[in-house]
């Protein structure tokens, strides 16, 4: 704050408008070396570059303050919680900013493209030393993204909340598999969840986990949260099919069971994250 109040200082000296970006903001979130005053820190920096506009004598609002600034995350929790009240009040999406003039707003920019290289196997075709033309698969970026997804998957079931539900299922462990995986399963087929626009009031342990992981991320106008890409859709599909795999018979016979018993009530607790 110290520095940004300079900095603010020497703007308004030159008459001008300075702009403050902060990259790697979920290291304040997240990171093991750093305790409970990073997110303190990040929300005293969102608090000093959101100052309202001030009214001028013709009624036309004003900047208080020449900064602007510009945050960038990679971690979606971090970003629902940044942009989420009291934090944030209104945020619009860039497309949608020029078009939106009803007062001051935070402006988000969401990238599609899917984090890390492409999990895709790729056949190249390359010339030898002796003219043949023969193929190059990569297989890596593959064996990267597969190691990348099940270090999430690892995230959310070392989840706190999902830890909670776990223990709860202690005795009945087919229990706790229905809840996570038919929960992720719904997910899935949905292009979106609706949730409440303040991160505090995402109580669902399951979906909490996902966002945590960044298998599920915020999108805003209205807010609610989408499975990161096509990709990470059917590889979520995928480890489902292969767990359900290693049941016994007598495992399946009492999962399907529970299935057709709680399945409405599965399916409503995610429909209804907003209420």
């Amino acid at each position: 704050p110290g520095l940004l109040a300079a900095l603010e200082a020497v703007a308004m000296a030159a008459k001008r408008s300075a702009v403050v970006a902060f990259l790697h903001i979920d290291v304040l979130m997240n990171s093991l070396f750093i305790d409970g005053r990073g997110e303190e820190l990040l929300g005293i920096l969102l608090e000093c570059l959101q100052q309202p506009p001030n009214l001028c004598r013709d009624g036309e609002s004003q900047n208080s303050t020449p900064l602007r600034a510009i945050f960038q995350t990679s971690d979606g929790a971090t970003a629902f919680w940044a942009l989420s009240p009291p934090t944030t009040d209104r945020v619009v999406t860039l497309p949608m900013a020029a078009e939106s003039g009803d007062g001051v707003a935070v402006c988000v920019v969401t990238s599609e493209e899917e984090s890390g290289v492409d999990e895709e196997v790729h056949a190249a075709p390359a010339h030898i030393g002796n003219g043949l033309l023969k193929d190059v698969i990569c297989v890596q970026s593959s064996g990267y993204v597969e190691r990348i997804f099940e270090w999430q998957m690892d995230q959310v079931l070392a989840h706190p909340a999902v830890l909670n539900i776990r223990s709860s299922h202690a005795e009945a462990p087919t229990a706790f598999a229905l809840v996570l995986w038919e929960s992720i399963r719904h997910i899935c087929r949905r292009s979106q969840l609706s949730v409440p626009a303040r991160a505090d009031d995402l109580k669902h342990p399951i979906v909490q986990a996902l966002l945590h992981a960044n298998l599920l991320e915020p999108r805003w106008g209205p807010t609610r949260l989408i499975v990161a890409n096509e990709g990470t859709k059917q590889r979520l599909l995928r480890w489902i099919d292969e767990q359900h795999a290693k049941l016994s018979w007598s495992q399946r016979a009492e999962y399907n069971l529970q299935l057709f018993r709680d399945r409405h009530e599965i399916t409503r607790q995610l429909d209804r994250l907003a209420c």
